[in-house]
């Protein structure tokens, strides 16, 4: 038998890369294979295009509503923690002893009185809302002293040159202990209070704050009543 080798070697085009795929193909295709390609390609991009315009905006109408449902949600929620906290800060009255003269040395005694009940009406507030759970600690113990603060002011009673008094309460659940750096001090719920010593009236109102460490140093979440935090 006699067989014939030719001496050029066979001719192959190597695989594309995977970019280069389509285009190989499509030249492998006849002249009506690669019409009949570009009619299928040509009715896909239109096919993607409708889907985009009918689904893009169903999509964002979607997105819109869940938006619009969720600020609902917490408009609501807003709404109700202010609430909650407008009754938390409701005004609470009190009546002790009245001093006809505020100003005299006489009046001393009524105005201390005035606001020793002043004190033990927050301490009974205090309790309350923590039996309720509002609150939580034991309290015992209440001391109120001028609002704002100074470092040598005198007690609230003794302040002979005020016969409208607005003061700051904190009812006591922890007291720190003073020592050679500092001088002490009460750990418990803040109420605010106006002190009327001539009437012998005072009304006082719960500070309501966002919970957390540190809570007393931060801005209360809620305007106090002006009952409780008038200009003296």
């Amino acid at each position: 038998m006699l067989v014939t080798v030719s001496r050029e070697p066979e001719r192959y085009e190597p695989l594309p890369s995977l970019a280069e795929l389509p285009s190989f193909l499509l030249r492998k295709l006849s002249r009506r294979g690669r019409q009949v390609a570009w009619v299928a390609g040509a009715l896909l991009v239109a096919a993607a295009v409708v889907v985009a315009v009918l689904v893009v905006p169903h999509n964002r109408s979607q997105a819109a509503s869940r938006d619009a449902q969720e600020a609902k949600r917490s408009a609501a929620h807003v709404a109700q923690l202010r609430a909650r906290w407008a009754r938390e800060a409701r005004p609470v009255y009190g009546r002790g002893p009245a001093a006809r003269d505020p100003h005299g040395q006489d009046a001393l005694v009524p105005r201390r009185a005035l606001v020793a009940g002043l004190e033990e009406a927050v301490t009974a507030d205090a309790a309350a809302r923590a039996r309720r759970g509002e609150l939580k600690g034991r309290y015992r113990s209440t001391g109120c002293f001028t609002f704002p603060k100074g470092v040598d002011d005198p007690p609230p009673a003794d302040d002979l040159a005020t016969s409208v008094a607005i003061v700051e309460c904190i009812a006591v659940a922890a007291r720190v202990a003073p020592d050679q750096t500092n001088t002490g001090s009460l750990i418990g719920q803040p109420y605010r209070a106006r002190v009327d010593f001539r009437r012998g009236r005072y009304a006082f109102c719960k500070i309501v704050q966002q919970p957390g460490e540190l809570a007393v140093q931060r801005r209360p979440v809620l305007k106090i009543p002006s009952a409780c935090s008038g200009k003296a």
